[in-house]
């Protein structure tokens, strides 16, 4: 399954106010192949500073649209002074523990296979998180484009074990994985929501249960069984999903 070049999940709704999709959480939405392709990993090039915290109400700054379900219930704004700035925004409530250390861990997160939190505000009791705009959910994409074909599942699966390989690298896994978790933008790029509640692991807790590879091969046999029957899949993505449980991460991204 090598890529020449990622295919244009940003043509699958060019909107995301065109798109609608659902605002259905799923049922736990907690807070608290072998060979894919030889490309680079896309590591962390460099460590920022924390995301900046602003004790102001959020929607002086951004226009409220459409509250939709991406990973996490958030909200569409725009900005009031720059029409072209879309973001995601999540309102949390305020909690006794402080919101510095994850704006700090969140600060030190530069790796393309999560979302970029631009900035926090925190107003009223409420947390309110400014994401990059996310287009639509691996759910979606399967509810509105369906068979994905297999370079179109390669593209999904690869940014995801790239993601889980640099956070096994500082010592963390996803807290949750699911379809409603991988995400893409609007122009393709694939997104894991969550990576702000990652747990710290040990190494000797480290498998493939719990850096959740376990569940990305759950979501691949969902890809899989949406397609015919006759699709001509090859036999690395036949053997993906048994690989996942199997293989380590390095045969699986070499």
């Amino acid at each position: 399954m090598l890529l020449e070049s990622p295919p244009d999940f940003g043509q699958v709704g060019k909107s995301s106010l065109a798109i609608s999709p659902s605002v259905e959480p799923p049922d736990d939405p907690t807070f608290d192949s072998a060979k894919l392709s030889p490309e680079p990993l896309r590591l962390v090039s460099k460590k920022r500073s924390a995301v900046r915290k602003i004790n102001e109400d959020p929607w002086r700054t951004y226009e409220p649209g459409m509250q939709i379900y991406l990973g996490r219930e958030v909200i569409l704004a725009q900005h009031r002074e720059n029409n072209m700035e879309l973001v995601d925004v999540q309102k949390l409530q305020q909690t006794p523990s402080p919101v510095e250390p994850m704006l700090q861990f969140m600060g030190q997160i530069s790796h393309s296979s999560f979302p970029s939190l631009k900035e926090c505000f925190v107003h009223d009791g409420c947390i309110f998180l400014v994401w990059e705009p996310l287009e639509l959910s691996v759910s979606q994409l399967l509810a509105v484009k369906s068979p994905i074909a297999e370079s179109e599942l390669a593209a999904i699966v690869r940014p995801v074990l790239e993601g889980i390989q640099y956070l096994r690298s500082c010592g963390r896994a996803l807290a949750t994985l699911s379809a409603d978790t991988i995400l893409l933008t609007e122009s393709g790029e694939v997104k894991i929501a969550g990576v702000e509640r990652s747990c710290e692991l040990s190494k000797a807790e480290m498998n493939a249960a719990t850096l959740k590879l376990f569940a990305l091969a759950g979501i691949v046999d969902k890809i899989i069984g949406k397609t015919l029957p006759s699709y001509p899949w090859s036999g690395e993505a036949k053997s993906l999903s048994r690989d996942l449980k199997t293989l380590s991460l390095e045969e699986l991204l070499q």
